[in-house]
């Protein structure tokens, strides 16, 4: 990635709303917002498909880049420019949300737990009251 880092969330407005945003240091810039200064200013990748982090995805690759565009945009403007104001929030005004609302396919880090396991056996370690034996429990029979 070129450019400036940045991240992207989902918030809960102190009005009850919910916003996909550029995260920029202790801004939020709404995604929807952004986007609209940001209008027909050349932007190389053409528009951002969507508003929300799901509809973002799909079309990643393009996305992506238009993201990109539009950060450059809000860090020529400056980010505290009055342009900015009705997409900008300081980031601990809102409530972090789940960045993707409805996940296709949900992934579990479950796969290295005997290694872990194994680590703290190694370590002398144990959990209060129990004693790790590094056996694997038989599944229930149901």
């Amino acid at each position: 990635m070129n450019g400036t880092p940045f991240k992207l969330g989902t918030f809960a407005t102190p009005g009850g709303g919910r916003i996909a945003g550029i995260v920029l240091g202790d801004d939020v810039f709404g995604i929807a917002a952004a986007a609209a200064a940001f209008g027909d200013r050349g932007g190389a990748h053409g528009r951002l498909s969507g508003d929300s982090l799901d509809a973002l995805l799909p079309d990643w690759g393009r996305n992506s880049a238009v993201l990109q565009e539009i950060v450059a945009f809000i860090e020529r403007e400056g980010a505290q420019s009055d342009r900015f104001a009705p997409a900008r929030a300081p980031l601990t005004a809102l409530r972090p949300l789940p960045p993707i609302a409805r996940p296709g396919k949900m992934f579990y880090a479950a796969q290295n737990f005997q290694e872990h396991v194994d680590e703290m056996l190694r370590a002398g370690m144990s959990p209060a009251g129990r004693r790790f034996t590094g056996e694997k429990r038989p599944a229930p029979i149901c």
